[in-house]
């Protein structure tokens, strides 16, 4: 994941263009009605690693994004 429009109280901060999570984000989607061809939700509960490369803003970035109970839900239609 990578960051790019960072705000500090409503003020941009410049983090860079390689500012993101050191490792790639992984997760699974399980659905209770997804259908390939008829679409339905997919959800996820993952974790969020530490951040590098934002310049100064790294360690502040990793104190308030990085951590647990990040959520993803994916709504998908058939096309």
């Amino acid at each position: 994941m990578t960051l790019s429009d960072v705000r500090v109280n409503g003020t941009p901060y410049d983090v860079g263009e390689a500012c993101g999570t050191a490792e790639p984000i992984t997760t699974e989607l399980p659905s209770d009605d997804f259908a390939a061809g008829n679409g339905g939700r997919l959800t996820s509960t993952y974790p969020l690693g530490a951040f590098s490369d934002c310049g100064s803003a790294t360690p502040v970035i990793n104190a308030v994004i990085s951590g647990p109970g990040n959520t993803l839900t994916l709504d998908l239609a058939a096309a």
